[in-house]
């Protein structure tokens, strides 16, 4: 029940409103893998949210977890399984995580909620998905 009730609460929120556009852009310099904490069982869920709101089709591919690992730990073990040297996340600690375990660099996703960690130089904190998109330039 919690796993339902967990994805309901957020199958009606919309995305950031720079989301689409951040998308689009980082799609032009990277190929993007999302990797994802929540269960397969949210697959159908999930899909149908992002192609609702034109997000899909930035996406080279879409990675739920099909382990028993936490999400910051599924996380670290796909980067890792797949030679991925760079990561964009909002979580705090899991960018801190995902850092001080190796990965080149994290993208962190400024918000308050994040703030006040010590994040290590791997770990690029910018404002929205179009900052990051520019960064990479």
């Amino acid at each position: 029940m919690l796993w339902l009730a967990s994805n309901l609460r957020y199958r009606a929120r919309s995305p950031l409103a720079d989301a689409q556009e951040g998308l689009r852009l980082l799609a032009e310099r990277r190929s993007v893998v999302l990797i994802t904490g929540r269960s397969d069982l949210a697959r159908g869920l999930t899909e149908r949210w992002l192609r609702r709101h034109g997000l899909d089709r930035y996406l080279a591919e879409l990675c739920f977890n099909r382990t028993n690992l936490r999400s910051a730990q599924f996380k670290l073990h796909t980067l890792r399984e797949r030679s991925i040297p760079e990561h964009i996340d909002d979580d705090g600690a899991t960018a801190l995580l995902l850092a001080r375990q190796g990965i080149r660099r994290v993208y962190l996703r400024d918000w308050p909620g994040n703030r006040g960690l010590p994040y290590p130089q791997a770990v690029v904190r910018l404002l929205s998905l179009p900052a990051i998109a520019a960064y990479l330039e």
